[in-house]
């Protein structure tokens, strides 16, 4: 008799990798939906899907590439959801395999935010303060679009311009200086602040302003907390409110003082020397 067997072999062929995003770019926290549109044969087993993101980079802090899938989507979903947090240059990618092996598309994504301000730091000043304050602004990925200066108790007391003009204050006291940017994701206000300090009400005196030769005087310092005196010859010390001079012709004493801000400013007292 006659035999026969019949066998069905399935054919497969490799899929291609293709995706649609509703958005590329946004401002965080901003959520993007996939949409798979790759394509692949159904009957000769399973064809599976692997969706990953990659950090490229990120000029604006912070630098860590943050981001997680979203509505309950994970790697292997058809269509995923990814939530970025931080800003900076993402890469979302699609793998599809099967038996005939594996295929992979991807697309660029860019997040923004608020733009970043780092100001500089001020010293403290003594009387009156010109002061030409600066800042770094990142545009974190947006243009920025308007650009403040606050400079309350100074002339002028405030500026549009990225770098401002130079500023004057006239009075001793605690300030803040305010520097604000904007673009499409918001305004961002960063503030430094310093002090202008009195100079120190310095006086120097001597409890006898005229001295015989080969006598002395005691020169004292008052209205701040240090003290130093100048020439050196015929003195007792250099440093100090009261020190004693003896010297041998007539001298100019020079006392600069000194508050704890580092203001400093200068009095003199003149010792005459009578000869015998």
């Amino acid at each position: 008799g006659t035999s026969s067997m019949i066998d069905t072999v399935c054919v497969n062929q490799l899929p291609t990798s293709s995706f649609n995003l509703d958005d590329t770019t946004g401002c965080v926290p901003f959520t993007i939906n996939a949409t798979n549109t790759s394509t692949f044969f159904t009957g000769c087993g399973n064809t599976n899907f692997t969706w990953s993101v990659n950090f490229n980079a990120s000029s604006c802090i912070p630098n860590t590439g943050t981001w997680s899938y979203a509505s309950g989507t994970n790697a292997n979903s058809p269509n995923p959801s990814f939530l970025f947090s931080t800003p900076g240059a993402y890469i979302v990618k699609l793998t599809v395999q099967n038996s005939c092996g594996s295929v992979l598309s991807s697309q660029p994504v860019t997040i923004k935010k608020a733009p970043s301000i780092v100001v500089s730091s001020l010293p403290t000043y003594c009387g009156i303060a010109t002061i030409s304050e600066g800042a770094n602004f990142n545009s974190c990925y947006s243009t920025i679009s308007n650009y403040h200066w606050a400079f309350p108790g100074a002339v002028p007391d405030s500026s549009l311009q990225q770098t401002p003009p130079a500023v004057n204050y006239s009075n001793p006291g605690a300030y803040i200086i305010t520097a604000s940017a904007t673009n499409e994701c918001g305004t961002t206000n960063t503030t430094v602040n310093f002090s202008i300090t009195n100079f120190p009400n310095l006086l120097a005196t001597a409890t006898s302003y005229n001295i015989c030769a080969g006598d002395s005087t005691t020169l004292t310092g008052s209205g701040t907390s240090s003290f130093l005196w100048a020439p050196s010859t015929g003195l007792s010390s250099t440093t100090g409110a009261n020190v004693f001079a003896f010297p041998a012709t007539t001298t100019i004493y020079t006392l600069t003082g000194s508050n704890s801000q580092y203001c400093s400013t200068t009095d003199t007292v003149i010792v005459n020397v009578n000869p015998i």
